[in-house]
């Protein structure tokens, strides 16, 4: 009975702003605002799931992952 109120009615989760994930991280958030605004502003949240790479060994990198919330192999 509980899981089909639950299936029915699932509790709505809130997500933190990305703005705000960023500035909680001890690396970006002790950065002057000058500098840490354009960071946020080329930052993109994205989610990937599990099995897939972010970034294979040898390859060319195209840039800096900030994991705000998961596990990373």
């Amino acid at each position: 009975t509980d899981l089909k109120k639950l299936l029915r009615n699932p509790p709505l989760v809130k997500m933190p702003k990305l703005g705000d994930i960023l500035s909680m991280q001890p690396l970006l958030g002790a950065l002057p605002t000058i500098i840490r605004e354009p960071i946020e502003g080329s930052a993109k949240e994205m989610m990937k799931l599990r099995g897939v790479y972010l970034y294979r060994e040898g390859s060319k990198p195209n840039g800096v992952w900030l994991i705000s919330n998961g596990v990373v192999k």
